[in-house]
């Protein structure tokens, strides 16, 4: 019977992500390495550096989760990034192919920080699909470089 009270739930909710490895798409000129610590719940632990030379505004490049199943979540990351001019922009991008990926969040994380002294934490983004695609951009010629800390999704 329906007794009309709100009840509280006192379960957390559950990052999706933990214990996916990812893997670093091609655009890398270095890859980051050790992907598994961006899902080992630990925001301490890192990746290395991943770092790619562009001309003009071009990706640097991307790090996938496959979920698999398609999924609506909800992603925040945690990184530092820096560039040698213009700024350092990052995506949280939805597919169900891996192919075609709809943009969610769109964040500008830093301008002209020269080096990993800045850490950022993105604002919860929605995304939808089995794959979940962080990219990170530069937005001018430069070296752009990313070490990520961690990445979560909850699923809604």
């Amino acid at each position: 019977m329906n007794t009309g009270k709100i009840t509280k739930s006192r379960s957390k909710p559950r990052n999706i992500l933990r214990g996916i490895i990812p893997t670093a798409d091609a655009t890398w000129d270095t890859t980051p390495t050790s992907l598994e610590n961006t899902t080992d719940d630990n925001n301490t632990t890192t990746t290395g550096t991943g770092t790619k030379v562009v001309s003009g505004a071009n990706p640097v490049g991307s790090i996938i989760y496959d979920l698999g199943s398609s999924k609506n979540v909800m992603v925040t990351v945690k990184c530092a990034a820096w560039t040698s001019a213009g700024a350092i922009r990052q995506t949280i991008d939805g597919s169900e192919d891996n192919i075609t990926y709809v943009e969610g969040g769109n964040y500008t994380l830093s301008t002209a920080v020269t080096s990993e002294s800045t850490v950022y934490q993105t604002p919860l983004s929605y995304a939808s699909g089995r794959y979940i695609k962080v990219r990170t951009f530069v937005s001018q010629s430069a070296t752009g470089n990313i070490k990520f800390y961690d990445v979560r999704a909850y699923e809604v």
